[in-house]
This record gives structure tokens, C-alpha cells and sequence, in this order.
């Protein structure tokens, strides 16, 4: 049920506020944590929180307070419901759900990456005609004009779920047929997707993955000098690929311009830099900043600074900082470069946020890490009358 609810949003027609379903079935599910751990804070206001959630409810509270200060901007019903208080729903979800719940979203995933694969061989984008963007003499020899939408109002947002598919198979899944086969039909998704910041993305998590083992503490020689080989023969196939086909890469990379094309980054950037320079301490009091059409900054560190100040924005980054670990570094610094050329991370509540701090908060692998028990049937029994529990057990 956790991996339908968490897909159901991602899909074309379906509102984004669906994936508040998640937390109120995560609630349901693990009742005994949810009303302990309200029961526990109204009987004992001292009792220890935690510096993430101190954090989190922290940025919060002087989110709110930067509104407050900045009411003027109220400009529309949204803002009466700011994305920052969903902060800590998605840190509760991250924290609550079990490691194997999300094994049923992975195959919601490759079933939308072996529709876009039908999709791309067939040159058939998108089954909702309404949802296709391109110009109207567009170059159907070009990859970033075929590129696949499967299920999804857009291809990028395709290509999102892919890259968090892969991060999340890496992260959960133990080696064997079932993560390799699922690798094989992700990485065709990724293909058909062709998105060019996922394709950064991919390459900086694989080729930080690969460093980062070959030079961890248990360095075997004979292991390193093996990858140095195979690194070598990748290069120089590499090289010997691009040199042939240079023109036809490029001319993919950048839509036949011939030059680098950031889709006006640029010029959305100089926007947003200009804004900050002069509300540099509290941004635009809270509220989400747009560019031109309601068009976002495409760089979740810009857009956070942009809609909060540097002050505010200082806590979100050290939220992520501080719960940085071996275990976790590689698919979080993936997500992170993601996140500098899309509005990846930040956005209250997201699927990409609640898989940020998931990595984050807990352990890699299929065992279920959560610091509560989970199985009590007569959590409703305890919670009215805990000297009848514990005369019956």
C-alpha cells in the first residue's frame, strides 16, 4: 500500500497533494509510536528531542515568524498554507516507513520504465498528447525530442522517479537477481528519459561510488590495481567514442545548437542571484519566489536562500551536514548535485525530500532500523488502561 500511495501522485491527473496519504497511513500503521509519542510529550514537556528535530521544528517556527513580518506578501489562498510546515511530515515519513515498503514503489517504477521504453521504440512520447511540449518543427532524430514520458505529466518528472529508483536500489536492495535485474531496467529508463541534469546526476554518483571504494579503508591492492585497469579501458574507449562521434554527441547534448544549451538557466539564475543580493537576511519572508510565468529557480539551494534568507536557509543545510555519514554520503552528495540544476530537494513535502531523509536518518539494506516496536495490537488497550495490559500479559 506505502509504494501505490507513494507513486499515485506522480502520475498524470493526480493532484501532489495525494502524498499527504502517506503520512495519514503511516499514522494508521504505527499507531503505538504516533500517540506515545504525543502522550509522552504532553505528560513530560522535558523530555529529550532530538537536534533533528529541533531543527526541523526550529525552521519552522522562524519560518513562520519571518511571514508574520512579511504578511504584506500574502498574495494568494496557497500562502495560507506555507510548504515549510510540511517539513515535519516528510521528516515523520522518512523516519516511520520500513525499508521493504519501498520495494513495491520500485516496481511501480520499472513498470513506467518498460512503458517508456514501448514508448521511445514506438516514438510515441506520451499517451496524453495534451502533456507533450515541444516546438512545433521540432527534430524527432533528437533524443531530448523523443525522449519518453511514461505515466508522468512531464519527462523530467519521468526521469526524477528513475534516478530516486536507483539510488533507492543501491541503498536498500542486497546484491542478487532481483536488485540486478531491476538496475537493467532502470538504466534503460534512464536512456529514454534522456534528461541531461539525471545524466549528470547518474555520472557523478557511479563515478563517486567507484572512487570512493577503491580508496576506503579496506584497500586491497590487487582489487584497486583490477579497477585501475578497467577505469583505463573505459577511458580510452571513451575518448576513442566521443572523437568519432563528436558532432552527433554534441549535437544530442545541446539540441543541435552547437553550443551550450542550459535551457535559460542562466538568465533564471542572474534573476534569482540579483533578488537575494538585496534580501540577502529573510528573502521573500518565507514564501516561495518565482521567476517570470512561475517559473522556479532550478537550483534548490538558490530557491531555499531565495524564499527564506540566508539565516533560515543555514538550518536546512545543516539538517542534511550533520546527519552526513559513510553510509550515506554517495546518494545523498547525488541527490545534492541533482538538486544545483533542479528544484530538487526543499520543496516541504516531496517524494525527493522524503527519500533525502530517509538516507539521511537511516540505516542502508532491507532490516528494518526504526527505533520502535511495531507490532502491537493492543497498543489502544495500553493507551486507556495500561494496569489491565499488563495484568493480562
Amino acid at each position: 500500500m506505502f509504494g501505490f500511495l507513494a507513486y499515485l501522485p506522480s502520475i498524470v491527473y493526480m493532484p501532489h497533494f495525494l502524498i499527504m496519504l502517506l503520512f495519514g497511513y503511516l499514522v494508521i500503521t504505527n499507531p503505538k509510536y504516533s500517540f506515545n509519542s504525543v502522550n509522552n510529550f504532553i505528560g513530560n514537556p522535558n523530555i529529550k528531542v532530538t537536534s533533528n528535530n529541533f531543527i526541523v521544528f526550529f525552521i519552522v517556527f522562524a519560518s513562520l515568524v519571518n511571514m508574520v513580518f512579511h504578511r504584506e506578501k500574502f498574495s494568494q489562498l496557497s500562502d495560507f498554507f506555507p510548504y515549510f510546515i510540511l517539513l515535519p511530515v516528510t521528516y515523520y515519513i522518512a523516519s516511520v516507513v520500513k525499508p521493504k515498503q519501498w520495494i513495491w514503489l520500485l516496481y511501480f517504477f520499472a513498470f513506467e520504465c518498460l512503458i517508456g521504453a514501448f514508448q521511445f521504440i514506438t516514438e510515441t512520447p506520451t499517451f496524453f498528447p495534451e502533456f507533450f511540449r515541444a516546438p512545433e518543427n521540432y527534430d524527432s532524430s533528437l533524443l531530448y525530442y523523443r525522449r519518453a514520458y511514461g505515466l508522468s505529466v512531464s519527462s523530467s518528472t519521468f526521469a526524477n522517479k528513475v534516478f530516486l529508483g536507483l539510488l533507492l536500489i543501491d541503498f536498500i536492495l542486497p546484491k542478487g537477481k532481483l536488485k540486478n535485474t531491476l538496475l537493467a531496467i532502470f538504466l534503460v529508463g534512464i536512456f529514454v528519459t534522456f534528461n541531461r541534469t539525471v545524466l549528470l546526476a547518474v555520472g557523478f554518483y557511479y563515478g563517486f561510488k567507484f572512487i570512493y571504494n577503491s580508496i576506503e579503508v579496506r584497500f586491497k591492492p590487487s582489487l584497486f590495481y583490477l579497477r585501475f585497469i578497467f577505469v583505463l579501458l573505459v577511458l580510452i574507449g571513451g575518448t576513442f567514442i566521443v572523437f568519432s562521434y563528436s558532432d552527433a554527441i554534441i549535437s544530442q547534448f545541446t539540441r543541435d545548437k552547437g553550443e551550450l544549451d542550459i535551457s535559460g538557466r542562466d538568465h533564471i539564475w542572474a534573476y534569482y542571484l540579483n533578488f537575494i543580493s538585496k534580501n540577502i537576511f529573510f528573502g521573500n519572508g518565507g514564501f516561495k519566489y518565482y521567476f517570470i510565468n512561475g517559473l522556479h529557480a532550478h537550483n534548490s539551494f538558490i530557491q531555499v536562500v531565495a524564499n527564506n534568507g540566508i539565516i533560515i536557509s543555514i538550518f536546512y543545510f545543516l539538517l542534511i551536514i550533520k546527519n552526513i555519514n559513510r553510509s550515506n554520503l554517495i546518494p545523498v552528495a547525488a541527490l545534492l548535485v541533482y538538486s544545483t540544476a533542479q528544484y530538487g530537494v526543499f520543496w516541504g513535502i516531496s517524494l525527493m525530500d522524503i527519500i533525502l531523509f530517509y538516507f539521511l536518518t537511516r540505516s542502508p539494506g532491507l532490516e528494518d532500523d526504526f527505533p520502535y516496536e511495531r507490532e502491537n495490537r493492543n497498543w489502544f488497550v495500553k493507551l486507556i488502561n495500561p494496569q489491565l495490559f499488563s495484568a493480562k500479559h
